[in-house]
């Protein structure tokens, strides 16, 4: 490919549902998971737009297969452990979209008939996970022990990084030619190429493999744009987790500053020791503004 792909900060879909986001693939998808013949015509995409997330962007892909369930499915490069209360609000949108114009039904005394969600994520980031683990909405609950759970939901992770989920894989050429595409990102991307550099360079290598060629030749340019806000996403994300750690620290340091001296204090919390006689003197203005009080 010889003219570069620029970066367009105004894209705002995923390459994952680029890529999926039609009966042909999603069939592909759900027979690959689910180890059957499901055909394209028994499939309805009906991916929403939902604005609680990031802006506008909608959910990764979700359709319904023959009319009788509901798949819905995230992609992840930076694994959240809060995707059960996601995808609650995902199903509640799809549902009252469905049921729109029938809302009279759900005060009748007969039973509404509804379709049955599935949830999956699709993980392929950097960090180590399992092939396959269950996250449950309740995982999330304050209170525990014993209690009933009176709302329940379940997640399946699948990790779909290169290596991984290899039966999977066989069944779906297109997830595992995704993967061969992210990994070879990655890889131009830990070797320090500027990003749209890496993402040209892994385009560029894709093509001339065959791997995901046609996909990448049509929307090169959209696959760019895309990767360049995902991954700015992925920092934003990173850098507040950063955050939250180190304000977490000072909170402790804060709390030592009555039994241990500030060298201490820096060793144990690895802040600087500037840092910790910074909190010192704060702590102590607010304990004096508080007794004059």
């Amino acid at each position: 490919m010889s003219n570069k792909n620029q970066a367009n900060k105004n894209y705002k879909d995923t390459v994952f549902r680029l890529l999926f986001n039609d009966a042909e693939k999603s069939a592909e998808l759900f027979n690959a998971i689910n180890g059957t013949d499901i055909k394209p015509k028994d499939i309805e995409i009906n991916t929403i737009q939902n604005p609680f997330y990031y802006g506008d962007m909608r959910n990764d892909l979700s359709f319904s297969v023959a009319k009788k369930l509901i798949n819905i499915h995230e992609h992840q490069s930076t694994f959240s452990p809060n995707i059960g209360l996601r995808c609650l609000f995902y199903i509640s949108d799809i549902y009252k979209q469905q049921i729109q114009g029938n809302t009279d039904d759900l005060y009748k005394t007969t039973p509404m008939s509804i379709e049955t969600p599935s949830f999956y994520v699709l993980y392929n980031g950097k960090a180590k996970q399992p092939e396959k683990k269950v996250l449950k909405l309740s995982d999330l609950y304050r209170a525990k022990g014993g209690r009933a759970i009176n709302l329940e939901l379940s997640v399946t992770v699948y990790n779909v990084k290169k290596g991984n989920n290899k039966s999977i894989m066989e069944r779906s050429r297109t997830l595992s030619e995704y993967a061969l595409f992210v990994d070879k990102m990655q890889k131009y991307k830990d070797e320090k190429y500027e990003e749209t550099d890496a993402m040209n360079r892994a385009i560029e290598e894709c093509v001339r493999e065959n791997i995901l060629k046609e996909f990448l030749i049509q929307f090169g340019g959209e696959v760019v744009s895309t990767l360049n806000l995902e991954w700015k996403l992925e920092d934003a994300l990173r850098v507040r987790g950063q955050e939250e750690a180190i304000k977490a620290k000072e909170e402790i340091a804060i709390e030592l500053l009555d039994v241990l001296d500030v060298e201490t204090i820096a060793k144990k919390t690895k802040l600087s020791i500037d840092r910790i006689s910074e909190l010192k003197v704060i702590r102590d203005r607010k304990l004096k503004r508080n007794k004059k009080g």
